[in-house]
């Protein structure tokens, strides 16, 4: 097992594991919306069986639950960043003693 130098290191790796991920979101974004376009407004409001959801309302539920998801990953990421941070100025103090 690859161990790390240093806790920048470790800060280094999760920066990158979020971009990847960020770009797998807008990915999945991008290709949901870009399918939208093989549907027609009655297509996308047709409820296949009464009382189920049509494909506009689908969709319409994933975007008003992404939007709650993304305000959850901004509150995550905004904690991380100010947790790593301190550990960071934690760990420069403890090299400067």
């Amino acid at each position: 097992m690859q161990r790390l130098g240093s806790q920048k290191d470790l800060v280094k790796m999760e920066a990158s594991k979020a971009n990847n991920l960020l770009k797998q979101f807008n990915t999945t974004i991008e290709t949901w919306i870009l399918y939208l376009d093989n549907y027609t407004l009655e297509m996308l409001c047709r409820q296949p069986i009464t009382g189920s959801w049509s494909l506009g309302q689908v969709y319409a539920h994933i975007a008003d639950d992404t939007k709650y998801f993304v305000e959850q990953m901004r509150a995550s990421l905004s904690n991380s960043d100010n947790h790593q941070r301190r550990n960071a100025r934690r760990c420069e103090s403890d090299v400067q003693k």
